[in-house]
């Protein structure tokens, strides 16, 4: 089986990403822990038990993959992720994306291949995030799930705001005199990558522009050691 890539940011990227006023860190926190988790085929059914109280990770993973609610009490229960999973509008012709591994390298990495990509993941991740876990071996899918910023200088403002909701840390690849007062980028960005996952616009309010890294919470610490064990 395909081992699918996925972005970790190290903590000091993450300081940086929290710069940005109005940026909610836990929930991005939040989505690395269930990519990671998937990446490693742990679902529910196989999940460490200090994980499967958080309950916002347990919706994510249920939202994703429905059968696992099999697998949560808590889910079975949740009306609002009964709403979000019965609303939700699967798109499969992002499937077509899957073609790209029959050509070679070159083609998978030329900038307009690379642009047309973004544009399809873009408009179609959001209605099947499953996508994000199934696609077949690519080197460009490889390239933008990984924060590749070989081209990044030469995109379009537009191009770039879309790959900010695709993965926000392409927000590091910003100059260092982008003002972080700026909080429509990071806010947007990071509530819509993990809006795609079925995670509410209203989670993690309580630690917006907190130093999450020195975080209290046993539940922030329960994500941030799994992540970095």
């Amino acid at each position: 089986m395909y081992m699918k890539k996925m972005y970790l940011p190290t903590k000091e990227e993450l300081k940086v990403l929290s710069l940005y006023k109005g940026s909610n860190i836990y929930k991005y926190i939040l989505v690395k822990v269930v990519e990671k988790l998937i990446t490693n085929h742990v679902l529910l059914s196989n999940m460490d038990e200090s994980l499967k109280d958080i309950e916002e990770l347990t919706s994510a993973i249920c939202y994703i993959y429905p059968q696992e609610i099999l697998h949560s009490k808590f889910a079975s229960e949740d009306k609002r992720l009964c709403e979000r999973i019965i609303y939700k509008n699967t798109d499969k012709s992002i499937y077509e994306l899957d073609n790209l591994e029959y050509f070679s390298n070159d083609v998978q990495t030329d900038y307009k291949i690379v642009l047309s990509a973004i544009d399809k993941l873009y408009e179609k991740l959001p209605d099947s995030p499953e996508y994000r876990f199934s696609y077949h071996d690519n080197l460009t899918l490889d390239m933008i799930f990984l924060v590749d910023g070989r081209y990044f200088s030469k995109y379009s403002n537009l191009t770039v705001r879309k790959l900010f909701e695709i993965e926000p840390a392409y927000l590091l690849y910003l100059p260092n005199n982008t003002p972080v007062s700026d909080n429509t980028i990071a806010t947007v960005s990071i509530d819509n990558y993990a809006n795609r996952y079925g995670i509410p616009y209203d989670v993690g309010k309580e630690f917006v522009d907190e130093s999450i890294l020195n975080s209290s919470s046993v539940k922030v610490k329960k994500l941030i050691n799994y992540l970095y064990k």
